[in-house]
């Protein structure tokens, strides 16, 4: 990958902080990924545009971390879904440095 673009509506950008917007324009960068939307989904800066979410994340979550740090560690042959495997992992371990 040499570049990648990132395009955000600016209506729905009104209102949102310029590190949220940058934040999630990381996850949508270094990561596969989709929406965030529902009760269910993890907090995470990806539902910034999210219409249900009234208070979206002030930028990366811990889950983002993790995420990404679990993407990234290890060999770049180990697939992506075994690497997604450890994001719960990573969750923890940035949790315990927060105690």
């Amino acid at each position: 990958i040499v570049k990648v673009f990132v395009l955000i509506n600016r209506d729905a950008a009104v209102g949102k902080s310029l590190s949220q917007l940058s934040d999630y324009a990381i996850m949508r960068a270094y990561a596969r990924t989709r929406d965030a939307s529902g009760t269910s989904a993890a907090d995470t800066i990806l539902a910034l545009f999210d219409p249900n979410n009234t208070a979206p994340p002030p930028g990366l979550t811990d889950f983002d971390r993790a995420y990404l740090a679990a993407l990234y560690e290890g060999p770049p042959h180990v697939k992506g879904l075994s690497k997604i495997m450890r994001v719960s992992h990573h969750l923890e371990k940035l949790q315990k440095a927060d105690e």
